[in-house]
């Protein structure tokens, strides 16, 4: 089983720069042996820092907006819902992304929910880029929460709409 480790290299210029060190058992000249190679990490670590700073300022929106921003796996499984739902449900975001969709929606936008699911991986898997649907939410029962369609955005929300109260 190859091992791997992150280490400092320095150019003959004296830069110092990021590398992976991958080793191997394996021989050499008949001989057993430790086989080792070395790559340049520098553009990795560089994307690596731009997504984390990217990430950083998505997050800084997204918790503080009145908007309910979310996001979801293809099942729809949430992985990410903005604080501000609890202001229309009364849950937190923990405590709704716990709940299963059946829980949260009325039937018909459970419907509607996954329709446009299924619109958005059929595009995927006919090679066009994923696009984000831009949903109303609103409360229509003390219960229940209904999508509405709005138009199709440049950022994923769904948007607080109507009064607040808690969903059981």
């Amino acid at each position: 089983e190859p091992q791997s480790f992150e280490f400092w290299g320095k150019r003959s210029n004296g830069e110092v720069f990021p590398k992976e060190v991958r080793m191997y058992r394996g021989s050499y000249f008949g001989k057993d042996g430790l086989i080792a190679v070395a790559s340049d990490i520098t553009d990795r670590k560089k994307a690596e820092a731009a997504l984390r700073e990217s990430e950083h300022h998505y997050h800084l929106l997204a918790d503080n907006v009145s908007d309910v921003i979310w996001t979801a796996g293809k099942e729809m499984v949430l992985t990410y819902i903005s604080p501000s739902i609890t202001a229309l449900t009364g849950y937190t975001p923990d405590e709704f992304m716990r709940l299963r969709l059946e829980e949260t929606l009325t039937p018909e936008s459970g419907r509607r929910l996954m329709a446009s699911r299924e619109e958005v991986v059929a595009g995927i898997a006919a090679g066009h880029p994923a696009h984000v649907v831009l949903l109303v939410l609103r409360r229509v029962e003390t219960r229940f929460l209904e999508l509405e369609p709005a138009w199709p955005a440049p950022a994923a929300a769904l948007t607080k709409h109507e009064e607040k109260g808690r969903t059981p």
